[in-house]
């Protein structure tokens, strides 16, 4: 309804402005108001073959392809509205004199070939470019559409991912009868909520993120007994920002699996920091040589792509490896 209103307003004012200028340009002698007349008389036939043409003739015949019939139309129009022309001239006489001497039927219609001409042009064009701008709206539509679809899968492919690896994290627990297995539990159970419920939205607040991430860090940490060596650093205001949801778990995620967590010469680092609205996340940690991934990794292939949706042109991620080390960088703008 709005938008209608808009369209409406916008038309108007176009027309008062196709009305206006002519008469302000002859708004001079004694014939003026001769002048206002005669434009805006005529200037109210123009308009009706603008809406005439947009919607009736072009949408009747030019949508449907019946385009001999739309052009038959098109050549009728002139003697119909040169017709008209005449009849509306002969009828104004008295009111612009001035007018008469060239007031004949052959004049109006040649008029016509100009005006008419003009007007049916000036409203099909307008049909075309209305068409385009809605079309592109569509496509945009369906590739919003087909993106969320996309997102949503790869979240998905996430959350068996995790749960993967975490419950064979709490399977080796439990194998060893270990008494912390009901905490490992526990702590899944708080991941799983989060990826549940508070990850459906499409940002959430970076401390939550956070809060997540040490869940994991718990847990991992369960596994090894506690003899984990791991600096975890937090800088800047983490509940001011937010960020897409189960982004940066994959880098942690990742380290675990392939690094090396209980060497006090080579702890794994985990460092957040926000300033200026910008989020710069790295990890790094000493590579596992005797780890193989038996299952494969979709983790960062999965974020690295959920990057270029959430994230186009407003992050850089940069992921090195030598002999004995494994560093990833990530910096979003999250303005």
């Amino acid at each position: 309804m709005k938008k209608q209103r808009i369209t409406i307003l916008v038309h108007t004012l176009f027309w008062l402005a196709m009305l206006c200028t002519p008469i302000a340009l002859n708004f001079q002698g004694n014939a003026r108001g001769e002048y206002a007349l005669y434009y805006l008389v005529f200037g109210v036939i123009n308009i009706s073959v603008f809406y005439l043409n947009l919607l009736y003739i072009v949408p009747r015949y030019m949508k449907r392809r019946k385009f001999w019939i739309l052009v038959i139309c098109w050549l009728l129009l002139i003697p119909f509205y040169g017709t008209i022309r005449y009849m509306v001239a002969q009828v104004m006489v008295p009111f612009t004199p001035s007018f008469k001497g060239s007031l004949t039927y052959g004049r109006e219609i040649f008029q016509s070939v100009f005006t008419t001409g003009f007007f049916v042009g000036l409203s099909t064009a307008y049909v075309f470019v209305a068409d385009w701008f809605k079309n592109e709206k569509v496509k945009e539509q369906l590739v919003n559409a087909q993106l969320k679809a996309e997102l949503s899968f790869l979240k998905t492919q996430i959350n068996p991912h995790f749960l993967f690896n975490t419950l064979n994290n709490i399977y080796t627990l439990a194998y060893q009868k270990s008494d912390k297995t009901p905490d490992a539990i526990m702590h899944l159970s708080e991941l799983m909520r989060y990826m549940l419920h508070d990850s459906n939205e499409e940002r959430v607040v970076l401390h939550q993120e956070l809060h997540f991430i040490e869940q994991l860090i718990h847990l991992q940490s369960l596994r090894v007994n506690g003899d984990m060596q791991l600096q975890f650093r937090q800088s800047g205001d983490l509940y001011k920002h937010r960020i897409a949801p189960l982004l940066l778990i994959s880098f942690v995620e990742n380290a675990f699996k392939h690094g090396v967590v209980n060497d006090p010469a080579n702890p794994m680092v985990i460092d957040l920091q926000v300033q200026d609205h910008q989020l710069h996340f790295s990890t790094t940690n000493k590579i596992h040589h005797g780890y193989k991934d038996a299952v494969g990794g979709i983790g960062l292939a999965n974020v690295q792509r959920r990057l270029d949706l959430l994230y186009p042109n407003k992050h850089t991620l940069t992921i090195t490896q030598d002999d004995n080390y494994y560093h990833t960088q990530l910096q979003i703008n999250l303005s």
